[in-house]
């Protein structure tokens, strides 16, 4: 129960008219402001304290169930890496197999292309040349 502030300065004039006013204000100074509620024990610090240490020895268990997850997560995570560096590695190789084919197939179309166009240069120039010696045998044969 706490105790107000009238019903303490009543208890202080009660002890200062039967015991005087030295004694009266060295017990009022050993009494707690609030009441006896408020003030903690040894008794109250030592549970409090074994409280703290099964939290501590709680906490500890769980950061060290956390390191072990988070060990295990990096575990996993450096074989999926690893398994992705293996598939990257293929697909390149891949890519590179396929880039060569198609310089391959480039360079033959583009032979073909080359070997096609000097075949239609030849034509053209054989058929330009036969064109102009019947022009020119139809003229001599028109100025005889």
């Amino acid at each position: 129960m706490t105790i107000s502030e009238t019903a303490r300065l009543e208890m202080f004039g009660g002890l200062q008219k039967s015991l005087g006013e030295a004694v009266a204000n060295t017990l009022i100074e050993h009494l707690p402001p609030g009441g006896w509620y408020d003030v903690a024990r040894t008794g109250d610090f030592d549970r409090i304290e074994i409280r703290l240490d099964k939290l501590d020895n709680r906490i500890d268990k769980l950061e060290a169930r956390l390191d072990d997850r988070i060990d295990k997560l990096e575990i996993r995570i450096d074989k999926l890496e690893a398994r992705l560096d293996d598939r990257i590695d293929g697909l390149e190789a891949r890519i590179d197999k396929l880039e060569a084919r198609l310089d391959d197939r480039i360079d033959k179309l583009a032979q073909k292309i080359d070997t096609n166009t000097k075949w239609m240069i030849g034509i053209s120039i054989t058929y330009g040349i036969g064109i102009l010696g019947a022009l020119v045998t139809f003229m001599v044969a028109s100025l005889n």
